[in-house]
């Protein structure tokens, strides 16, 4: 009987696991020319938003590994996040690999605004693209994929790259605010953050881009042209949130940036009540300032194919205290898990 009950506990843990798993953003600062990244606390903020967003997402991604290079493997390449060279590639993106729920992005930074600096722009991002895949159909529809079938479907349903890459300015990097408790933004945040950028804002919001929002084929087959209108996102979850049309940015020459339009409201959720969503143009409204991702923003988000929720899924480990529970009630003193 005992024998059986472990085997009941352990697929009740898997069960869990498996339903809990998170998004494992991570970052590499290999092209980080300036050494911008090189103080700790720089860091530590880029990760904490990193955490925040992948905390919120559960889709389940395949591992693409190169494991015989040329026979198995593939290449990547990304826009250069120090020196902006378009089509990036070197021998650190090729035979690429990213494990199980990886998604991994390249950063950097640089003048981002070298004929316009009165009006900051304070990143830019976008996902990554392949070079040669090398393999069966099997291994090719894997890397492509990660096991998210609805980005084969024509039109897709779904999004998935192995991650991208994120430019932030480097002008003046006393422009910045590095608040490392980023769970509150009081009264004394706004001094400290006075007429400096809030990075962790600037972060959240390039890694929406990075995770499709603005480019992903996804979210432009949401977009339609309404004439007298407009632009307008017509993705089924976003609308579900929305009171009332979405519009979409545009430039002056006419062109989509990317964006929900400024002043777009984020529908609830955020830092505040009333906060515009986090992918309007403008990561920050000024100096002194924060944005967290709004309902508009997650459903957004679902529309491009992710699985979302506003709330973070459990870590593993309050999945180990869930566990330890139950395996105590069977007898079992001690169990580690690795």
């Amino acid at each position: 009987m005992k024998k059986n009950h472990l085997g009941l506990i352990t697929a009740l843990l898997c069960g869990v696991y498996q339903n809990a798993m998170a998004l494992n953003i991570t970052f590499d600062y290999r092209y980080d020319n300036d050494g911008f990244f090189d103080a700790v606390e720089r860091r530590t903020v880029l990760e904490k938003a990193g955490e925040f967003w992948g905390s919120r997402i559960s889709d389940n991604l395949t591992a693409a590994v190169s494991d015989n290079p040329g026979v198995r493997s593939y290449d990547v390449d990304i826009r250069h996040p120090s020196t902006g060279e378009l089509d990036y590639v070197d021998d650190n993106l090729r035979n690429f690999s990213v494990q199980k729920n990886e998604y991994k992005i390249f950063v950097g930074t640089r003048d981002l605004n070298p004929s316009n600096p009165n009006r900051p722009t304070l990143g830019q991002a976008g996902f990554g693209g392949f070079g040669n895949i090398f393999g069966d159909d099997n291994y090719i529809n894997n890397v492509r994929t990660r096991g998210q079938i609805g980005v084969q479907e024509d039109p897709p349903t779904d999004f998935q790259r192995w991650g991208g890459w994120i430019s932030f300015d480097n002008r003046n990097t006393e422009e910045w605010y590095f608040d490392l408790d980023t769970s509150t933004f009081d009264g004394q945040d706004q001094q400290n953050a006075a007429n400096k950028f809030d990075f962790f804002s600037t972060a959240l919001h390039e890694i929406g881009h990075v995770l499709g929002i603005g480019a992903a084929d996804t979210w432009n087959n949401s977009i339609v042209d309404i004439p007298g209108l407009g632009p307008l996102f017509l993705g089924p979850n976003a609308n579900e949130v929305a009171d009332g049309n979405i519009f979409i940015d545009q430039d002056d020459n006419g062109n989509l940036t990317g964006h929900f339009a400024s002043e777009t409201s984020g529908f609830g959720g955020g830092l505040f009540e009333g906060q515009e969503a986090l992918m309007t143009p403008a990561a920050v409204n000024g100096p002194g300032s924060r944005k967290l991702p709004t309902n508009l923003d997650y459903a957004a988000l679902k529309d491009v194919g992710w699985e979302v929720s506003a709330s973070p899924v459990p870590v593993p480990t309050a999945i180990w205290f869930f566990g330890s529970g139950l395996l105590g009630l069977f007898g079992i003193k001690k169990r580690r898990v690795e």
